[in-house]
């Protein structure tokens, strides 16, 4: 019979937004920027729109899953997101407008890819007068 090792190693692959802003609406928006101006450096201009609905158990949820499908436009389109509007914010479901182009190779550079926001230590709170979170990505 054949010895057969297995070894974890540790492994630093993720990323951590930490996000503050005066209202929900106002952190989910950001929050969705920021992912896009820390993936693609270059100026996102307003070519094109896309709807994003998105559902979840609960707010938390909806911001990871509305950050996975940013991720996933990049992926399958090469959409980039530039500008974010809050259609509707409910318990359980996000519908959101994005704004953006496709990715231009000479006006775009890639900064770095995300694979996707996790649950890992997730967070949604109130803060102060306005509202916190924190996501970590998988990169």
């Amino acid at each position: 019979m054949r010895r057969v090792n297995i070894r974890w190693l540790p492994h630093t692959a993720d990323l951590r937004l930490e996000i503050q802003a005066a209202t929900q609406r106002e952190l989910f928006a950001t929050a969705m920027v920021a992912l896009m101006r820390r993936m693609v450096e270059g100026p996102i201009q307003s070519r094109s729109r896309r709807t994003l609905d998105c559902q979840g158990l609960d707010r938390s949820s909806l911001l990871v899953n509305m950050l996975n499908q940013a991720i996933a436009l990049f992926d399958r389109e090469g959409f980039l997101v530039g500008q974010v509007s809050i259609d509707t914010l409910g318990a359980r479901h996000l519908r959101v407008t994005v704004v953006g182009e496709r990715y231009k190779p000479h006006r775009h550079r890639v900064q770095i890819l995300f694979k996707a926001a996790t649950y890992h230590r997730l967070s949604l709170a109130r803060h102060g007068k306005g509202w916190r979170a924190e996501v970590i990505f998988d990169v």
